[in-house]
């Protein structure tokens, strides 16, 4: 059956869908290799943005020239389709050839000038070709189809297809090719889709034969015909000038993808932020603006375009307002509607993030999907000649070029998330009022123009009059800032700790209280594996607790980076008590920047290299586990340098785990792990890294203990034990290989990490993951030999009271992880065995006092036990003893309970549960008694 002429035909939209479909791989692909050319900065990415989108608008523009006219445009889309293939295809090949280039070159201080102008000139050479190859399609694509479209009418349906690809390109290419086949080969596949379109493109021109000559008379006619019918139908159409309408193409790009920036901020507070969450967010952008585009289709095209047009944008600002409530109250929607839907990847990953997506955003995209073709068709419809529909596209494109950077580096920053949206809903009203004066003065319009503008004026009343998206019920917000790489916030928790804490983008970043305490230990171990550290790097600033605690060894040279701006700025602000005022210290430097990229590029070597935690199932954060990273920070070390990556073990799966510990033996000779604490809510791994051996070097510690700053930093972090400084080694290069065995590398080609680790959030949660992943390795803490040299020490430990030791910490860390699954009873053993082990080191009492404790009402027996060995260890403890009290209480022997309680108040008169326990016993006692 033959397709009316109206319509486009098949294999023409076949052939767009398949070109958006590679378009949109092409741009996910390409942000992400620049992204780790140039560093994943804010600053960074909206460079290649910017100079993406200003090739696509290039290519728009181009494509009006009197040259390309002449000739037939079919035959030019599929010429085209054909070189972005190829272009795509070169593209890995043209980046790896230019990054030795740009690292020796470019400066490291990624914010300056002479930075933005190299990141300018490179993404220039490698995208201006291939983008604006791709922004001159849509033009040439709906010229060919206006030579043949009386009706005018294919633009619509044009865009839609093309614009569905898109949506279709970014899923897919986030949750299917990039996973399973890797950056190459994904664009690979993207390139098969740009030759089949050219294909379908060549056969589609050598059916319609149709000269140069005629096609661009049937366009100049059917311009003039349309212009006819459309003046006589709307008079106003003949005085709409062509720069009127190009502006009003700018502007509403604009307030487009301004509006998605903004959303897309919000939207991060309650998403995962994982590299799928970016993925759906795109997606549904991109599918409302296709149906949008169909609709309009449809449904609207028979009507006068710009009362339409009106009443769209008077609907966009209103749906801005409404969307204050909605973002309001998103964080309780969703998680109500992740309670209904239950765990798994389709459910949280997909569904959940989708529907959430959604939420805010359908919306607006439906009504930009009207927009855009509604104006290209009134452009079209008033031409006395050939419509320049490549500068039009390419104004809208300039749009969307200048959208994000006042958004994302001007209003955000400037205004925040509430006023950034009333601008935009002013200007989207503005642009409603305008049209309806100067277009179409009709009264129903300028009725419409005023409720709209009334309905907004009472949702601007009764609108939250701040949305902030920062924390959890209980907590206190205690400093909010709008960065233009993220949201950055202080809260502060409930209770009695009133413990600070840094997120960004609502994800916490560990801070006061236990957080300092991990934090500093991060610092601590790593300069304590290297006999002399001068020259040290830290990579991750965070709260600056880890920086401080590496600032008190006094190196010579230290440098720190950290991504987010709005990071430093708080830490400095907030977190000066924990972090020893690092940040204010004038021998130190920090930077705002890439860690990859620094790695890669610095000239400078240094002794000691400490990568912080980086949470491995962000979006952008698996290229920092990957070989490229790991190979960059070897290059950085020098003569007997080492490299110390921390890694989050209650965010890694024992998989994911394996994954990253192959890739970082792929790149160091030598490695040994060591974890960070003891403790079973947030474990933490150090992966140690170096050309030679490393030993842990006991002189250094007590040189280190006898410095009175050092000494008391050491202390405060239970470092000054000889258990707790030794009992963390988990195993060296042999062990670690036999934990990992063989498999997947993680790399920039193949980001295995960043698409897998979220599937242990989605799925299953973190808790049951950290639990199997501690307990795999501390199964590997069994007669290995600690790496540790006594030479020069004055009190060097005998290997016994070591192995012991070590055995102790082992089995206390099982014993927690027992609890934490319900074996109390079990659990309860194993920290009796753990407190015999120990020789010397109080710490496994402890833990057996607190799991006595929670066993004592259940397991009554085996918690006197548990007490029983506590008080052999430490026979004068408040807490064991009392604990024990309330044992002999449950068990009828109230007696022994009120010697037990006498004692305790005797050590500690102000014990609390002991009084209350003393005076239950006596009760008792004098109740047995009569």
């Amino acid at each position: 059956m033959k397709m009316p002429r109206h319509l486009p035909p098949r294999r023409l939209l076949l052939a767009f869908t398949l070109s958006g479909i590679s378009a949109l791989i092409y741009e996910v692909i390409w942000i992400r290799l620049l992204g780790d050319l140039f560093g994943h900065t804010a600053y960074a990415i909206q460079v290649v943005l910017a100079v993406f989108f200003g090739g696509l608008a290039a290519g728009s523009f181009l494509s009006d020239r009197v040259g390309l006219r002449r000739l037939r445009a079919l035959t030019i889309y599929a010429v085209i389709e054909l070189l972005v293939g190829a272009a795509a295809l070169l593209f890995p090949f043209l980046v790896g050839l230019i990054t030795p280039l740009y690292d020796r070159y470019a400066p490291l201080e990624l914010e300056t000038g002479t930075a933005l102008i190299f990141r300018l000139a490179v993404a220039i050479i490698l995208l201006i070709i291939p983008t604006a190859l791709m922004g001159a399609t849509f033009p040439l694509v709906v010229r060919w189809q206006s030579s043949r479209d009386e009706t005018q009418s294919g633009v619509a349906s044009l865009y839609a297809v093309n614009t569905l690809g898109g949506a279709l390109g970014t899923w897919v290419c986030a949750f299917i090719l990039l996973p399973l086949i890797g950056v190459r080969l994904a664009l690979v596949v993207s390139a098969l889709g740009n030759f089949i379109a050219a294909a379908l493109a060549f056969s589609l021109d050598r059916r319609d034969r149709t000269s140069a000559e005629s096609v661009e008379e049937n366009v100049v006619a059917a311009a003039r015909e349309d212009a006819t019918v459309e003046s006589a139908a709307h008079p106003s159409m003949s005085s709409v000038s062509m720069p009127f309408l190009a502006s009003l193409l700018f502007l509403t790009g604009f307030v487009a993808i301004s509006l998605e920036v903004i959303w897309t901020r919000a939207l991060d507070q309650v998403l995962s932020g994982t590299i799928y969450s970016f993925a759906t967010v795109l997606t549904v952008f991109l599918l409302g603006i296709a149906l949008g585009s169909w609709l309009y289709r449809r449904f609207l095209k028979s009507f006068s375009p710009f009362p339409v047009f009106v009443a769209v944008e008077t609907l966009l600002a209103n749906y801005v307002l409404a969307s204050l409530f909605l973002i309001y109250i998103i964080p309780g929607v969703s998680v109500r509607l992740g309670d209904l839907l239950g765990l798994g990847f389709v459910r949280r990953g997909v569904i959940l993030e989708s529907l959430i997506s959604a939420l805010i955003l359908l919306i607006p995209a439906l009504c930009m999907g009207v927009i855009f073709p509604l104006l290209l068709d009134a452009a079209r419809g008033r031409a006395r000649s050939a419509t320049p529909l490549g500068l039009l596209v390419a104004a809208n494109t300039v749009g969307s070029v200048a959208g994000p950077l006042v958004a994302g580096f001007y209003l955000l920053p400037r205004f925040g998330l509430l006023h950034s949206l009333l601008v935009m809903a002013s200007l989207s009203m503005a642009l409603a009022g305008i049209v309806s004066a100067l277009l179409v003065r009709r009264s129903g319009t300028w009725a419409l123009v005023a409720s709209g503008a009334a309905v907004a004026l009472v949702l601007l009343i009764l609108s939250p009059g701040e949305i902030r998206i920062w924390g959890l019920r209980g907590e206190r917000l205690i400093d909010y800032r709008e960065d233009p790489a993220a949201t950055v916030s202080v809260v502060e928790s409930g209770g009695h700790a009133r413990e600070r804490k840094l997120k960004v983008n609502n994800t916490y970043s560990l801070g006061g209280g236990r957080g300092a305490f991990t934090e500093r230990r991060q610092g601590h171990l790593p300069m304590l594996l290297h006999p002399s550290p001068q020259r040290v790097l830290v990579l991750g600033v965070g709260t600056a607790n880890t920086l401080g605690a590496v600032s008190l060894y006094r190196p010579s040279r230290l440098l720190a980076v950290d991504l987010v701006p709005g990071v430093l700025e708080l830490a400095k602000k907030h977190f000066g008590a924990t972090n020893y005022r690092v940040l204010e210290n004038p021998q130190v430097e920090v930077l705002s920047a890439d860690a990859l990229r620094i790695a890669r590029a610095t000239p400078e070597k240094y002794d000691v290299v400490v990568a912080d935690l980086f949470h491995p199932w962000q979006a952008g954060v698996g290229s920092l586990y990957s070989t490229e990273h790991f190979g960059a920070t070897r290059r950085t070390l020098a003569e007997g340098g080492i490299f110390c990556q921390w890694l989050p073990l209650y965010q890694l799966s024992e998989e994911n785990l394996k994954i990253i510990v192959r890739t970082f033996l792929d790149s160091y000779p030598q490695a040994s792990a060591w974890l960070g604490n003891f403790g079973t809510s947030t474990p933490i791994l150090a992966l140690v890294g170096s050309e030679q051996p490393v030993e842990l070097h006991w002189k250094r510690w007590e040189v280190a203990l006898g410095n009175s700053e050092l000494g008391d930093g050491l202390k405060a972090v239970y470092l000054d034990q000889p258990a707790e400084m030794l009992g963390g080694y988990v195993g060296g290069r042999d062990d670690l290989e036999r934990f990992a065995g063989r498999g997947v590398l993680n790399s920039i080609e193949r980001p295995a990490i960043e698409f897998s680790a979220p599937a242990t959030l989605f799925t299953e949660g973190f808790e049951p993951a950290k639990r199997r992943t501690l307990e795999a390795l501390i199964g590997l803490q069994t007669h290995q030999r600690i790496p540790v040299s006594f030479d020069g020490a004055q009190h060097a430990i005998d290997v016994e009271t070591i192995s012991s030791n070590r055995e102790a910490v082992r089995l206390m860390i099982q014993a927690m992880l027992e609890s934490e699954k319900g074996e109390e009873e079990k659990a309860l053993r194993t920290a009796i065995q753990s407190a015999q082990s120990a020789r010397g080191y109080n710490v496994p009492a402890t833990i057996l006092i607190e799991l006595a404790w929670k066993a004592s009402e259940e397991f009554p027996a085996a918690a006197e036990q548990g007490f029983k060995e506590a008080l052999r260890v430490r026979p004068d403890d408040p807490n064991a003893l009392t604990g024990l009290g309330y044992v002999y209480l449950s068990l009828r022997r109230p007696d022994d309970a009120i010697e037990l309680f006498q004692k305790a108040l005797k050590i500690s008169p102000d014990w609390p549960e002991a009084a209350e326990g003393l005076e239950k016993a006596k009760r008792v006692g004098s109740n047995t008694n009569k």
